[in-house]
């Protein structure tokens, strides 16, 4: 609440008894018949001027003390407007760089998107296989290597009879038409990760949820690759392997499983 200034009656009640004092004091000194013996009562009169001067010094420091308080008063609006302008300019800012990523996130999205509708598997015998349809191929295609397709036929097995070998020569056939899809995803991930975007895990369940559970395996089976490392982090922090079978046999062959998080499946 604003203080309010001493009152100007104040300074006129003080004007006027000075004025009233100076006119009283010539009448007294002109009708007196003993003006000397009144000459003595001007040291009285001296002394009420000397308090009147007092008073208003007193005065003149009230309205700066006054003065002073509407100062720190402005000082303190000034401070609050500014620290709201601040705040706002900070939220326009956020929004602002929140409307960039997002943008950003979903053109990247749909080029995930985009790549995953032009996968196609021509053959002559059957019909062609495009999109999503490709990867439950692909992986059939792995269960039935020559590592994994007889591998409950023998007591023993080698450090080829695993999920991981029999990914690698499918691979190896596939790098083309995976090469480029790993890829794009894992940079999709990357671009979030590397965001100051708060809610990261919003963007990155959008993500996930555009991947099929034969495409959550396939990502288990690359993360346990070479090519998968960088791209393994992401599968942990992001539980991008939620819903991979772990009665399948890919899953129960693979002799690195244990290497991933359980992050990766919660």
């Amino acid at each position: 609440m604003e203080k309010k200034a001493p009152g100007l009656g104040f300074a006129v009640v003080i004007f006027l008894l000075v004025i009233i004092l100076w006119v009283g004091n010539w009448f007294l000194v002109h009708w007196l018949p003993n003006r000397g013996t009144f000459g003595d009562m001007f040291g009285a009169v001296n002394s009420l001027f000397t308090g009147l001067a007092f008073a208003a010094v007193i005065y003149a420091i009230l309205l700066q003390r006054h003065e002073v308080d509407l100062l720190k008063t402005e000082l303190k609006r000034s401070k609050s407007l500014l620290e709201k302008q601040q705040d706002l300019a900070t939220s326009q800012l956020q929004a602002q760089e929140k409307q960039i990523f997002e943008a950003t996130f979903f053109q990247f999205l749909e080029i995930f998107v985009r790549i995953v509708e032009s996968m196609d598997l021509k053959s002559t015998d059957k019909p062609d296989v495009v999109g999503k349809d490709v990867f439950p191929v692909f992986l059939e295609r792995i269960r039935k290597s020559n590592q994994l397709k007889y591998r409950d036929m023998y007591d023993s097995h080698g450090d080829k009879d695993t999920s991981e070998s029999a990914y690698e020569e499918f691979y190896s056939k596939q790098k083309s038409e995976l090469g480029h899809y790993f890829r794009t995803l894992y940079n999709l991930f990357k671009f979030v990760d590397k965001s100051d975007i708060v809610d990261k895990r919003l963007y990155t369940n959008l993500i996930r949820a555009q991947l099929s559970d034969d495409e959550a395996m396939l990502l288990f089976m690359n993360g346990l690759s070479r090519r998968g490392e960088k791209f393994k982090k992401y599968l942990e922090e992001y539980a991008v392997l939620k819903n991979v079978d772990e009665t399948d046999i890919l899953y129960k062959y693979a002799e690195r499983k244990k290497e991933y998080s359980p992050s990766a499946f919660e």
